[in-house]
């Protein structure tokens, strides 16, 4: 197609190109081909989602956990700090049942935010109002308590 032609194309993401993106399998296979592929730094959706909810992700030394969708979380719980799950939309459920099963429960903060900046945009506070249909694009935030 363009490539081949040696047209000047653009790959458009929503976040940033370096995390769990689509991008990063065409950046790789057009530098396979030997083309030039340049990445541009979007704005993280987690951070987004952050700064929707008004909170700070890290504080001093807490510890930040960027965690896959397709993870096992019962093995993430335990973590300390921030734990911030991406593309949570078909893990929702599962997640909401971890939590409710986790001895710590009451120590964590329990945040969602479903298609960030978008005009559909949905804030959920509390694990009693997290919505186990939220779509793909949400991101649950997960905090122990000050």
């Amino acid at each position: 197609g363009f490539l081949a032609e040696d047209k000047t194309v653009a790959f458009l993401v929503i976040g940033d190109p370096s995390i769990y993106s689509t991008y990063s399998y065409i950046h790789a296979r057009v530098a396979e081909n030997k083309g030039t592929a340049v990445m541009i730094n979007g704005i993280p959706s987690f951070c987004a989602v952050a700064a929707a909810l008004g909170i700070a992700l890290g504080d001093n030394k807490d510890e930040i956990h960027i965690i896959p969708a397709s993870y096992d979380v019962n093995h993430t719980l335990e973590l300390d700090g921030t734990k911030i799950y991406m593309k949570s939309g078909k893990k929702l459920a599962q997640l909401k049942k971890a939590l409710l099963e986790y001895e710590g429960l009451e120590r964590l903060e329990v945040y969602a935010v479903s298609n960030c900046g978008m005009k559909n945009e949905s804030i959920s506070v509390g694990l009693d109002n997290l919505d186990t249909e939220s779509g793909y694009l949400t991101i649950v935030i997960v905090k122990g308590k000050v």
